[in-house]
């Protein structure tokens, strides 16, 4: 549950803020189906994927599981929007090769609204990904 200061109203749609859940901090991380792959090293690249199988990753790779009330694909849209690339830029550090913190990453708030939403809004971004790849 989440408290009422995360609760917000947005065009009629009720959605929730809700931390990012970060993974584990060992060196060989292991990633499942489903879960989404966050680069934190030179953030700006907007490196953000969803892996096709399980494996491992190096700890530049956050590996995000997200809650059953989140669907991967919305929060892969999340992760790589203005929104969050903004605040990414705001926390990074590091001149020469600069990357999200791990502790400012869980600081970090995803907007959720309910689960047919996400679902509605991915499929839309993925239809003007069609067309694109269309020109």
């Amino acid at each position: 549950s989440v408290d009422e200061p995360y609760k917000n109203i947005y065009k009629d749609i009720i959605f929730t803020m809700i931390p990012i859940i970060i993974g584990q901090t060992f060196y060989q991380i292991s990633a499942l189906i489903d879960d989404v792959l966050y680069g934190k090293l030179r953030p700006y690249l907007n490196k953000c994927v969803i892996p096709l199988e399980g494996g491992y990753c190096s700890t530049e790779i956050e590996p995000m599981t997200p809650i059953s009330e989140v669907d991967s694909k919305y929060l892969q849209v999340v992760l790589m929007s203005k929104y969050f690339l903004d605040y990414v830029n705001s926390c990074s550090y590091g001149a020469k090769m600069p990357r999200l913190g791990t502790k400012d990453g869980q600081k970090a708030l995803i907007p959720v609204p309910p689960f047919e939403e996400q679902k509605r809004i991915v499929e839309k971004i993925e239809q003007c990904f069609e067309l694109i790849e269309q020109l």
